[in-house]
């Protein structure tokens, strides 16, 4: 079974920079229909990037672990748009 803890390392094996920020939650309540996460990861290596190909990135790096879950919600963002979206977390 993948955890936050599974995906959050698998991440950092890209976005190691310590200013990278990566949020993970599990958000598959009680249905049967398979593990569910929420993503939410501030790198300034999106930086110049469209969003599909932030999200192909994301994909890349994570193609292991998406063979194993049902669906994966993501926000790719670079620092700036982190701490402006998340003020909490700056």
């Amino acid at each position: 079974m993948i955890t936050c803890n599974d995906i959050t390392n698998q991440l950092k094996t890209t976005f190691n920079d310590p200013n990278d920020k990566i949020h993970v939650e599990d958000v598959t309540g009680g249905g049967s229909c398979g593990a569910k996460f929420e993503l939410i990861v501030g790198s300034d290596k999106f930086e110049g990037l469209m969003l599909i190909d932030r999200h192909k990135m994301i994909n890349a790096i994570l193609a292991d672990i998406l063979k194993q879950i049902h669906a994966l919600n993501m926000k790719t963002w670079t620092i700036k748009q982190y701490n402006e979206k998340m003020p909490s977390s700056k």
